[in-house]
Formats: C-alpha cells, structure tokens, sequence
C-alpha cells in the first residue's frame, strides 16, 4: 500500500503576496495558476482562495481540466491572515467568519474537494477561551459539518502547535471532536510538523488519528518541503507509522523559501512519490 496518492502544493492566486501568508507557496493570477502547479509535476492544487473574492468554480475547473491537474483540498488558511477565526472570542466576527467559511465549503463541493480547517478557527490572541470554548465549538463545527455534508464535501480539522491555533493542538484532540460532532461533513487531517512539534511521537498521533485522515500536509524541519532542506524527518519511520495505523490520502506541500523553488518542488515531488508513493523512504 502507498500511504500517499497524490501531491497537492499550496497555491493561491498572486494577491496572496499581500498577506504576507505564514510558509511559501506558488502564487499566480488564476488563469496560470494550475499550469504553473502542472509544470512543476504535482498532481493538482491544495488551493487557498481570497476569502473576500472566492472564484467561479465553473471558471477554476475549466482552467484546471486545460492542465490535467485536479484539486483536492480548499486550505482555509487566508481566512486568519485576513482577521476571520471561527472560534472568534467576538460573536460578530465569529458570525462573519462562520459565514465566509460556508463559502469555501461551497467552492469545495462544486470542485469535489475538501475543506481544510487549521489556522482559521483563531489563535490565542483572538480565539475564545474558557469555560465557554467547548460550547462555541461544538455549535460552530456542527454548523458547518452540516452545511458540508449538504454540499456533498466535508471539512478536516488539522491539530497545529500552539504557534498557530489556540486549541486543538494534539491529534487525540482533534479525533475527539470528530467523534462528538458525528457527521459526514467532519472529519480530521494530519501535519508532519505538528507530528514533529506537538506529539510524543509520530506513531501516537498516527494512532490517535484512527484512520480517520485522508489528507496531510507534509514538512521537513522549519517547514521546508520534503527532501530538499538542510534537516529531514525520519520519512521511513512515518511511511512506516502511515502504514501501520492506516493512514492514506492526499499529501501537500508548500515552496522551498530560498534557493531555485522550482528547481526544489521538482525535486521535493520527486522525493514524495519515492519515499511515500512507492520505493523506500531511505532512498
């Protein structure tokens, strides 16, 4: 079994330079966008829209089928950079980022893709805390569990270390949630960062994760793309650990932050498809 079966990179369109976004990722205006993504091997987009400006998804499939490139999961991440966080300590904001939100899960069940949810549920600057946060996330996942399962698409929570979110950090906790909102719309993904950073081990959250996850969002160390940084995790240990407690699906990445980035995604998606598609990881 080849725990990953495809590669998606992290792209958006070139406004996302703007945002000064957290980790590297490719940046084209739309029309170019999947071209860009297909010259540089992978497989298809882990798209993260302008959450003020979504795109036509009759548009952005039209442009990704002239690629021969697919889309496999929305990344809500823009949404944070932008001030939106759905477990906002504000329910005005919490209104309008729930509401904003429901338009990338739209956008994903029209390209039947996936909704990642990571960053934009607040860090602790702006995120809810205290006795009321249990409640609030029970009834902003369960709302928007529900409007994905009628949009034929579902969201996945990602545990992220405590740099980025203010709550859900382990992957235990993130398959808790699953588990209390019981729906086809909610489900969980995985990050070898937070594996690296967060967990004991990357066995224990592969095992916390229960099968449960169909995507992953694959690092080396200071968040390089696999394979072509100077660190690298112990990628045979996590094929290893993928297999052992039935992880498989999709996998993303992000541009390497300094050197020939094209050149570095070529070879990072080449490293992948070895060590995690097929081959060892010890290649």
């Amino acid at each position: 079994m080849n725990p990953i079966e495809e590669v998606l990179v992290f792209s958006s369109t070139d406004d996302v330079v703007a945002d000064n976004f957290v980790v590297p990722i490719l940046a084209a205006p739309l029309d170019l966008l999947p071209g860009r993504a297909a010259e540089l091997t992978f497989d298809g987009l882990e798209f993260l829209p302008n959450p003020d400006d979504v795109p036509d998804p009759g548009r952005l499939k039209s442009l990704l089928n002239d690629a021969g490139i697919g889309i496999g999961v929305i990344n809500s991440g823009r949404l944070a950079v932008r001030g939106y966080a759905l477990l906002h300590h504000d329910a005005d904001r919490r209104r309008a980022s729930i509401d904003v939100f429901k338009k990338l899960i739209d956008l994903a069940g029209a390209l039947g893709a996936r909704v990642g949810l990571g960053m934009a549920r607040g860090d602790s600057t702006i995120a809810i805390s205290g006795p009321e946060l249990p409640g609030v996330m029970r009834d902003v996942f369960g709302e928007i569990a529900e409007h994905a399962e009628g949009a034929g698409t579902f969201v996945m929570l990602e545990p992220a270390d405590p740099g980025y979110v203010a709550a859900i950090l382990r992957v235990a906790e993130a398959a808790e949630q699953v588990r209390e909102i019981a729906s086809p719309g909610f489900s969980m993904m995985l990050d070898t960062y937070q594996l690296d950073q967060v967990e004991d081990t990357y066995e224990e959250g592969f095992e916390a994760a229960g099968g449960r996850a169909t995507h992953i969002h694959l690092y080396d160390p200071k968040h390089w793309p696999p394979g072509v940084g100077p660190e690298r995790l112990d990628w045979q240990r996590i094929r290893n650990a993928m297999e052992r407690y039935g992880f498989r699906g999709s996998g993303s990445m992000v541009l390497a932050p300094s050197g020939d980035v094209d050149a570095l995604a070529r070879e990072a998606v080449a490293f992948i498809r070895n060590t995690l598609m097929g081959g060892s990881a010890n290649a």
